[in-house]
């Protein structure tokens, strides 16, 4: 299998080829090599799909050219710049979701059995399905960047795909693994402008915009161009200015004076689960 590390690259980490090299070595093992090779082959597989979710994770992550060339399309216009920007990253997010796939094929080429009599396949495989996570809320925050999110539909198929990593493993260590990362829910999306002045994403003045933005904005088309434009802007506002004094209290004083406003008009500023 050594010579196995050397297969594929990046855009083509050729893991049909892996598998199917692995697949003949146990086969034509002798009778006394057999179980060492298989050991040898399915902990080369699990460590091989957690390598090629390490880099995806980490490629899907470096965000701050994507920030940088999102900000650089909303000077030009601010309502193309989410479209535009996904258009660009498409290329990566392709790459990034070919490896993860890439990964589940490795992993499910170790018989169930085989994980669910081996501690040190559960640690493997343990590892390997919490990488997963990570990378999938990765791909959620990268979304967030230029405005866009996973379907709900999508959501629920990772995770079915997170359930096929997890399978071989005893209820602990698959407890161990949490499904609640994936999401359509990205934290650093949101009041922008609100996070930077109060601080938090979860506070109570940003929960009463976060419910003004998702019951009353959204509803009508003007209100949703507006929130168009704010996330467009302001990422860009606050790069620039969000750590000056006079930035920081201007815009307080403006969001205090709107936010008692609507706390009057009965929007509530209590725990606040975003809509979408």
């Amino acid at each position: 299998m050594k010579a196995l590390e050397y297969v594929g690259t990046i855009g083509d980490p050729r893991v049909g080829e892996v598998v199917t090299c692995g697949k003949n070595a146990i086969q034509y093992a002798s009778d006394d090599k057999k179980e060492e090779t298989e050991k040898e082959v399915y902990k080369y597989y699990l460590s091989r799909a957690l390598s090629l979710l390490v880099i995806a994770t980490e490629k899907i992550n470096d965000v701050e050219q994507l920030k940088q060339t999102f900000q650089t399309f909303a000077v030009v216009s601010a309502l193309t710049a989410g479209q535009r920007t996904m258009q660009a990253d498409s290329g990566t997010v392709n790459l990034m979701e070919g490896l993860a796939s890439n990964a589940l094929i490795l992993k499910l080429a170790v018989p169930k059995e085989k994980i669910s009599d081996s501690a040190e396949y559960q640690n493997l495989v343990k590892a390997v399905a919490n990488q997963y996570v990570e990378y999938s809320k990765g791909l959620t925050e990268r979304y967030a960047i230029y405005g866009s999110k996973l379907l709900d539909s999508a959501v629920e198929a990772r995770r079915k795909t997170i359930g096929f990593f997890k399978d071989g493993l005893n209820e602990e260590n698959k407890s161990d693994v949490s499904e609640s990362g994936i999401n359509n829910n990205a934290t650093n999306s949101g009041c922008y402008i609100a996070t930077c002045v109060y601080g938090s994403y979860d506070c109570p003045q940003v929960w009463t915009l976060r419910r003004f933005r998702d019951y009353t904005l959204d509803e009508t088309w003007y209100g949703r161009l507006f929130i168009k434009c704010y996330y467009a802007i302001s990422p860009m506002l606050v790069k620039w200015f969000g750590k000056t004094k006079w930035f920081r209290s201007f815009c307080k004083s403006k969001l205090d004076k709107m936010i008692d406003d609507l706390n009057e008009k009965g929007i509530a500023n209590t725990y606040y689960q975003d809509k979408y």
